[in-house]
C-alpha cells in the first residue's frame, strides 16, 4: 500500500477531511519536493482541495516546470481548481513556454476556465452590491400585434 495514502487513512479516521487537510498542509508541501512523481502528484490533488491558493499556490507553481508531463499536468490542474489572479498571473507567464502540445492545449483551456471563473465571480459580487430592478417599472415587452401600423 503506498506510504502516502497510509498515512492519510491513519489522521483521517474520525476527522473531517478539510481539518485533516489543513493539519497536514506542511506534510503535503514537502511531498511536493518527493522523488516520486506519484507521490508530488497525489500532494497537488490533495493541496488543491484546501483551496488555500494564499499559502500553496507558489509551491505548486514550480511543479509547471517539473520533468514528468503528469506532475505539470496536475499543477496546472491544482491552480486552476484555486481561481485567483496570482494563479492566473502563473498559468499566463507559462504560455509558449510549454514544450508538450497537450499540455499547452491545456494550459490555454485551465486559463480560460479561471477567467471565465473570474469574471463570473466579479459579476455575481457586483450584482449583490448594486442589485438591478428594485422598484424600477419593467420595460414593456414587445411582441405580435402590439403595434399597428396606421394607414
Amino acid at each position: 500500500m503506498n506510504p502516502f495514502f497510509t498515512l492519510l487513512f491513519v489522521v483521517t479516521v474520525g476527522v473531517p477531511p478539510q481539518e485533516v487537510l489543513q493539519q497536514n498542509r506542511d506534510f503535503l508541501l514537502h511531498q511536493l519536493e518527493n522523488s516520486s512523481p506519484d507521490l508530488r502528484i497525489n500532494a497537488l490533488n490533495k493541496l488543491s482541495e484546501l483551496r488555500q491558493p494564499q499559502a500553496t499556490i507558489k509551491p505548486i507553481a514550480k511543479l509547471l516546470d517539473d520533468p514528468n508531463m503528469e506532475v505539470r499536468f496536475s499543477a496546472m490542474r491544482a491552480i486552476t481548481k484555486m481561481p485567483n489572479d496570482e494563479g492566473l498571473a502563473i498559468l499566463k507567464e507559462k504560455v509558449g513556454k510549454e514544450g508538450d502540445p497537450y499540455l499547452a492545449s491545456e494550459l490555454r483551456r485551465s486559463i480560460k476556465s479561471i477567467e471565465e471563473t473570474l469574471k463570473a465571480s466579479a459579476d455575481k459580487q457586483e450584482q449583490k452590491l448594486n442589485p438591478k430592478g428594485k422598484g424600477a417599472a419593467k420595460p414593456p415587452k414587445k411582441g405580435k400585434g402590439s403595434s399597428k401600423k396606421s394607414q
